[in-house]
């Protein structure tokens, strides 16, 4: 009778052991996970600051887009808390993950729904800074169109003032040359 319930106990001992090396090798991809959405995250950052470098001479309609720009900074900011945040409750689960799997399960349930919740404000931020970055290039192709446009107007203004000098040169040197003639 002892045995039996030595061996049943052993047995559940063995499953909740299995459970929580499958709980704590779960935790780990999650944070690998964790991991990946902040290395992306930075990449995202790297890339605003490089889209900030090569439109420093638009300051003027930057200045629009400084609200929008420490908003997202703003929400940087608050998910680079959140992940800190995570990963000390994630530190935490595991310290105590052996006596205490339900706080296990739900903090799980809860890091899933963050990680969703981080992709898909990763995925909005990319999207944001894509079409920013197109609507800038657009801007960049118009403005160098009208520079073109500038430099033929003024090529042209150029050459028009260049036949009038050369005009007024010929009839002067005319009117000069006739009066020598009569002379």
């Amino acid at each position: 009778m002892l045995s039996q319930q030595l061996s049943r106990a052993e047995s559940k001992f063995n499953n909740l052991e299995i459970k929580l090396h499958h709980t704590r090798d779960s935790l780990r991809e999650k944070i690998l996970m964790l991991e990946r959405v902040q290395r992306d995250l930075s990449q995202t950052e790297c890339q605003k600051q490089e889209i900030e470098r090569m439109y420093q001479n638009e300051q003027g309609k930057v200045n629009k887009y400084i609200g929008k720009q420490e908003s997202l900074e703003e929400r940087l900011s608050q998910l680079q808390s959140e992940n800190m945040l995570l990963r000390q409750q994630l530190d935490d689960t595991q310290n105590r993950a052996d006596s205490k799997e339900k706080t296990v399960v739900s903090i799980q349930d809860q890091f899933q729904q963050m990680v969703r919740k981080l992709q898909a404000e990763r995925e909005k931020q990319g999207l944001v800074l894509e079409e920013r970055n197109k609507e800038l290039i657009k801007e960049c192709n118009h403005l160098k169109e009208r520079m073109c446009q500038y430099e033929n107007e003024k090529a042209e203004r150029e050459v028009n003032i260049q036949k009038k000098k050369f005009s007024d040169f010929l009839k002067e040197s005319l009117k000069r040359f006739l009066i020598l003639a009569k002379c």
